[in-house]
């Protein structure tokens, strides 16, 4: 049985000559390591890794010069409950009260804040506890 493929051929070329093939095949890897390591890798800038309009507010920033804060958030649901419910009102305001005791966390905006009803999801099951650091 012959093989007419290039595939074919090196695989039946491989399982006539193991010895040479598994040692081919480790120098080929060393000799790309090696050449990965000499070449180096360059690093994407932030601002060119997103799209849509967080590319837009990348590209704001890079030009302003500001710096980024880091920013977090706290993602509260209730997987159990198919309804708002009290159980969760009491996790936003527990988890928002304990941020805000924290020296080195700053802004956080509680779901229950003027203007911060997106926050919460369509089905009210689920809210989000942004903060900076």
């Amino acid at each position: 049985m012959t093989a007419h493929n290039l595939a074919g051929r090196a695989g039946a070329w491989a399982a006539a000559n193991p010895k040479t093939a598994i040692f081919g095949w480790l120098a080929f890897a060393a000799i790309a390591a090696a050449l990965g390591a000499a070449v180096g890798t360059k690093t994407m800038p932030e601002e060119a890794s997103a799209t849509g309009e967080s590319a837009r507010a990348e590209r704001i920033l890079s030009r302003s010069g500001l710096q980024r804060p880091a920013g977090e958030a706290v993602l509260i649901q209730s997987k159990r409950i198919r309804a708002p419910s009290e159980e969760l009102y009491a996790g936003v305001r527990d988890v928002t009260s304990r941020l805000r005791g924290l020296a080195d966390v700053q802004n956080v905006r509680s779901p229950f804040g003027p203007g911060n009803l997106g926050l919460f999801s369509w089905d009210v099951r689920a809210a989000l506890v942004p903060f900076r650091i």
